[in-house]
């Protein structure tokens, strides 16, 4: 099978897929947390979602929850990005926003 896509086949009962799964139920107990949130919080937003990322999101970030994505630490933000209430992020291969 080619792979020239770059695409990573994880095969179930392995330590990659561990990992993956680890990694899901971790973005899920933070967005949890996330989605009590409202608008009206956006410093604890911005808190949740750079422990999310694992790294600090500018002050210009705001995101409305509710907000649900895959594993998290393969998102990255740059300077005034919003996200709009009710998206989700598919991060697995990684995104980029704003970023240069």
């Amino acid at each position: 099978m080619s792979n020239e896509d770059r695409t990573k086949i994880i095969y179930s009962r392995t330590p990659e897929s561990a990992a993956m799964l680890a990694s899901v139920k971790r973005a899920m107990a933070i967005t949890a947390r996330l989605n009590r949130l409202t608008f009206n919080d956006a410093d604890e937003v911005r808190a949740l979602f750079s422990e999310l990322i694992g790294k600090k999101v500018d002050e210009s970030f705001l995101l409305i929850p509710p907000f649900y994505t895959t594993g998290g630490d393969e998102i990255r933000v740059g300077h005034n990005v919003f996200v709009n209430q009710n998206c989700t992020f598919y991060d697995l291969g990684g995104l980029d926003i704003a970023t240069t």
